[in-house]
């Protein structure tokens, strides 16, 4: 089984999210990547952080454990990040 996932896309929260490489919320009315596929043989569905999907481009590789990423600076003063 390989590895298949649609094109990422930037919609507009209308609830709040979990980021999923960082944990913290994705609030209503922000911008954010989401992208879906299957893995393994296992359908996901992840939800980013602008900050986030960019931090994770960079590398070129993708490959990511869930929450290890800091929360984007943006977000590390307010409470319950």
């Amino acid at each position: 089984m390989g590895t298949h996932f649609t094109n990422p896309i930037r919609p507009v929260a209308r609830k709040q999210h979990t980021c999923t490489a960082c944990f913290a919320k994705i609030e209503a009315g922000e911008t954010y990547v989401t992208q879906s596929g299957h893995y393994e043989g296992h359908a996901f569905r992840n939800k980013f952080h602008v900050e986030c999907w960019n931090e994770l481009s960079e590398s070129g590789e993708f490959e990511f454990s869930p929450g290890e990423l800091d929360p984007p600076e943006r977000l590390q003063s307010q409470p319950n990040a």
